[in-house]
């Protein structure tokens, strides 16, 4: 991890039959699913849109402690340690709520049967001109990233 913690080996679901390649393939084809596509909009909705703070989030039992919202809280003004550390033991254990960047209903993805996005390569498994193959394709070519992520 980020903080030098060793982590053991992951330990594959039954029905990833001990291959990590199907694990990912599968779980690939169910995030690419038309299900998946149909309903995405909902979560964005939770995480980043109107559902996320207000009253939408109290109906949609999306609510959480003002602690994990960052705009809810300033750090700075907090002078008793024991209070502020037990805030940021919360925060770096269960994380925060991210910006609200929508305040409609977000619009569902277009599924399979309706048309293309314009400008879209569908030729392509990436959608990318140039890119005939994704990286499931090319595992064993991926490589450790040599930049630290903060």
């Amino acid at each position: 991890m980020q903080d030098g913690t060793t982590l053991g080996d992951v330990q594959l679901p039954p029905w990833a039959d001990g291959d990590p390649r199907k694990f990912i393939s599968l779980h690939r084809q169910a995030l690419e699913s038309d299900f998946v596509s149909g309903n995405l909009h909902h979560w964005i909705d939770l995480i980043f849109g109107y559902k996320q703070q207000g009253p939408a989030a109290v109906e949609a039992v999306n609510t959480f402690h003002p602690y994990f919202y960052g705009d809810r809280i300033d750090l700075t003004s907090i002078s008793d340690p024991l209070i502020k550390s037990t805030i940021l033991g919360f925060i770096s254990n269960f994380g925060q709520v991210p910006k609200q960047i929508f305040t409609k209903p977000h619009p569902s993805r277009n599924t399979t049967g309706k048309p293309p996005v314009p400008g879209k390569d569908t030729s392509t498994p990436t959608g990318l001109p140039g890119h005939s193959q994704s990286f499931l394709h090319n595992l064993p070519a991926l490589r450790p990233s040599q930049v630290t992520v903060k």
